[in-house]
Order: structure tokens, then C-alpha cells, then sequence
């Protein structure tokens, strides 16, 4: 996380350096990363980089965060506008983040963070719609599903199907990346996974 140095700082210079890390950050990948492009662009000096960030690490996961963020949001309107159908809107959402990450803007900088995927990374981008019952982003998230369409007990087993579909969301985004697949391709398949866990493996 940035030092509480950047967030005193005015708007219009934390949005300043959000984007010159972003550029940089969709040049080439968080290893490669310069901080002296940043700092460049930025218009700051290396000891005031420092005074924000404690490393280039810092910077490239604030701007990841602030994209992640867009997209919880995205989910809860998306699940309002299917009155809580959970795979349906998983769907959707699904088709969104596949627009939103190849989108001109955004391509590059996912195209790097995707194809160097680390642990972290991955965290970063499944925490919160899979954090656990007392996150209040995820009871923010739980009254908006229609708990009556699910095969489920406690609440508890929302997280659990949390825990197995957001990270099936996750490695269809980095497949589709990782082999270029189109859109189309990329759904259908995304869909055909969701299929089998909403009809289940076993014969009733």
C-alpha cells in the first residue's frame, strides 16, 4: 500500500502519478518496470517517489486495486440487474471483464500483470468477491443473491462457492490471454465450466 504521505497529497497529483505508473505498468511488466519512466512522467523526483511508495511494487498494486475496485462495484449492479441469479450474473460479468481487460486502454497493462501472474497478483484481483462473511464488501455482496435459487444450508456456503468460482473466473481471464482466444471461444468455454458446477457431476 502507498505511505499515507501520497494520500495527502491533492487529487489532481495522486491521478497524475496513477497514470505515469499505469503507462509504465503497461509498457512492460511489474519486473521490468523503470521507476525513473514514472517519476518522469509523474514530473516528481526519486526521493519524493520514496516519500509515496516504498517500492515500484507499492505503486503497480495501487493502480491494479483502483481497476479492481471499478469491477466489485460492476458486480453488484450486475447482480441487481438479474434479481440475484448467481451463475447468470457470473456470466455477464464474465463478458464484461473480458471487454473491460482487451479494451485499448487496459489491454496492455492486464496483458502484463495476466501473463506474469503471481501469487499476490491473483490475490489482489479475487479478494474481494471472495473475502470471508464478516467482509462487509462481501455482505454488501450476499444480500443481493437470490439465496432460494441455491442448493445451500448456511451462508457459509456461499463463501465456499465463492471460493470455486472466482478463481474458475480468473483462469479463463488469464487462458483467454494466454492463448488469444476470441471472445466467442472464451464465453462458450467460461459458460460449458459454469454448466457443470450449476447441474453438478453425479446423476440424480
Amino acid at each position: 500500500m502507498p505511505k499515507q504521505t501520497f494520500f495527502n497529497l491533492p487529487e489532481d497529483k495522486k491521478e497524475k502519478i496513477i497514470a505515469a505508473a499505469r503507462k509504465e505498468f503497461s509498457r512492460v511488466s511489474l519486473y521490468e518496470a523503470s521507476i525513473s519512466n514514472i517519476i518522469k512522467d509523474a514530473d516528481i523526483s526519486r526521493g519524493s517517489f520514496y516519500q509515496y511508495f516504498e517500492n515500484k511494487e507499492d505503486a503497480f498494486f495501487l493502480v491494479l486495486e483502483d481497476l479492481i475496485n471499478i469491477n466489485e462495484k460492476k458486480f453488484k449492479d450486475i447482480l441487481k440487474e438479474t434479481q440475484g441469479d448467481l451463475i447468470k450474473s457470473f456470466v455477464i460479468f464474465y463478458e464484461y471483464l473480458l471487454q473491460f481487460f482487451t479494451c485499448e486502454k487496459n489491454k496492455n497493462f492486464f496483458k502484463n500483470a495476466f501473463l506474469n501472474m503471481s501469487h499476490r497478483i491473483e490475490q489482489t484481483m479475487t479478494s474481494g468477491l471472495k473475502k470471508k462473511n464478516n467482509s462487509e464488501k462481501f455482505k454488501g455482496i450476499i444480500k443481493l443473491i437470490d439465496i432460494s435459487k441455491l442448493n445451500i444450508k448456511i451462508n457459509e456456503d456461499i463463501h465456499t462457492i465463492f471460493r470455486v468460482l472466482v478463481p474458475l473466473t480468473t483462469s479463463n481471464i488469464v487462458e483467454s490471454f494466454a492463448k488469444q482466444l476470441s471472445f466467442e471461444k472464451s464465453v462458450e468455454s467460461y459458460k460449458k465450466q459454469l454448466d457443470i458446477i450449476k447441474n453438478g457431476i453425479y446423476k440424480n
